[in-house]
Order: structure tokens, then sequence, then C-alpha cells
């Protein structure tokens, strides 16, 4: 709008002078490049208005191409406002459902690990089939969630999610996958562990789960939510007092991610 009134006030200015519009051309390109650094928008503004000032030398009526672009930037201005604020919206709802199904990835794959740990010599085998398995998928929900996460932040914020939370729950699920890659490979190296890793591995689970039915926006015992909110004390005992089980010592910390999860899990759905 305010191009459109600079455009046609120096047209009415320089009326069919030639020299006077490149005058008039070169003063509001001038203009332009000077307040680049200082508002993006008034130099938007002034690039619109010296480009259909540029149009108008060979265009027959000067005036009605003006209004023409006035009318192409009120419809940008509607087509950009849904694409930026409509649109946006059904990706914070995929944000949060990818990152809760990216957290149940993670606890199915930390099941397996406590299944293959609870298993017989002679079905170690059969059983870390399963655990790869489960990683893979494990690591392709991730990816989903991360590139979903990804184009949430390029977009304006919205008072349903808080998309940096959501930021700070795939980072501690993260820590917790990361975990469950070493306990596998230690697992296939045939490293002695003991029931303690099956059991911290059944916590990590809980916790991750439980983290994916508050970002579903389901619901859920409070009780068990605020039991689950903090790391077991085996898992604490665990990491203070090492008994040389790599397993569990890695399962311990994955608890204690995936509790972190679970706390920050409460920060993503807003006036939930």
């Amino acid at each position: 709008t305010a191009s459109v009134g600079a455009i046609l006030a120096i047209l009415w200015l320089v009326g069919d002078s030639v020299d006077a519009q490149m005058v008039a051309i070169a003063f509001v390109v001038c203009i332009a490049y000077a307040v680049v650094a200082v508002n993006y928008s008034a130099q938007t503004a002034m690039v619109a208005t010296s480009v259909v000032l540029i149009q108008s030398l060979t265009y027959p009526d000067p005036e009605q191409l003006a209004f023409a672009r006035w009318i192409d930037v009120l419809i940008g201005c509607v087509v950009g406002t849904v694409f930026a604020f409509v649109i946006p919206l059904w990706k914070r709802e995929a944000l949060a459902a990818n990152s809760a199904s990216y957290a149940d990835l993670v606890a199915n794959w930390i099941h397996t690990i406590g299944d293959a740990v609870r298993a017989e010599p002679e079905q170690r085998a059969a059983k870390l089939a399963e655990v790869r398995q489960a990683g893979t998928r494990a690591r392709d929900g991730r990816q989903v969630a991360i590139t979903t996460f990804n184009t949430a932040m390029l977009e304006p914020p919205t008072d349903q999610l808080d998309t940096g939370a959501v930021g700070v729950v795939l980072s501690w699920i993260r820590r917790a996958s990361d975990a469950a890659i070493a306990a596998e490979t230690i697992l296939r190296h045939d490293w002695p562990t003991t029931p303690v890793a099956a059991e911290l591995a059944d916590a990590t689970e809980a916790d991750l789960r439980q983290a994916a039915v508050v970002m579903r926006s389901e619901d859920y015992s409070a009780e068990l939510d605020a039991q689950l909110s903090r790391p077991t004390a085996l898992a604490r005992k665990s990491i203070d007092e090492p008994t040389g089980d790599r397993v569990a010592a890695l399962m311990a910390r994955a608890e204690v991610s995936a509790s972190a999860a679970l706390r920050a899990s409460h920060q993503v759905v807003l006036n939930s």
C-alpha cells in the first residue's frame, strides 16, 4: 500500500518526463539500498516501488499498472498467510505425534534389549536379531521426528505447542537411544550382564511410553506419572556404585534420560 502511494505520487510529480522518472527511479533505488540494514519491510517497499516505476516506462497507463501490482500484493499476502499460519498448524500436530511415535519406537527397542538380557544363551542370537530390527525402526522414527521438528522451527509459533520443548524431549530420547546402541553392541560381543540391566530396561521403557502418552494428550494417571518422572533408586545406585555390568550401567543412564524426557514432555502441549 505504501509502495502504491509512493508510485502514484512520483508519477504525478514527474508527469510525462522520462528523464525525471529515471531520476526518481535512481533515487528510490538508493533509498532501498540505504535502508536494507535498518528495516527489511521498508527496503522491500522501496524495491517494489522502483520495479513498478521501471515497468511504467513502457506501459501506456502507469497508474493502472500500480493498482494492478497492488492487487497482486494483496493476493500474495492472503496466500502467504494461509501457508504461514494455517498449514503449519497441521505440521505442529504431526510434530507432537511423530515425537510420541519416536518415544514409543525407542521404548520398543529397549524392551527387546531387556528380553535379550533375560534370554537363555541359545536364544540370545534370535533376540539380538529382534533388537537390531527394533533399532532400525527407532532410527527411522527419529529421522521423521527430527525432520518435522526442523520444519516447525521455521514456522511462526502457536499457542497449542511449544516447539522448543519438543526439541528438549527429542534430545533426551536420543540420549536413551544412544545408550541402547551401546548396550546392543556389548550384548553382541557376549559381555556378561545381570538381571539388573533388564529391570532398568523395563523402567526406561515405562518412562518413554508415558512421555508418548503425555505428548499425545491422552489420559494418564498423575500418580504414576509423578513416580515415573523421577529416576529409580536402582538407576542411581547403578551409576553411583558401578558393578562392572556395562549393560546395566548403560540402561541406568538411559532410564535417567527417559525420565528427563518425561518431565520435559509436559511442556510440549500447551493449554492441555
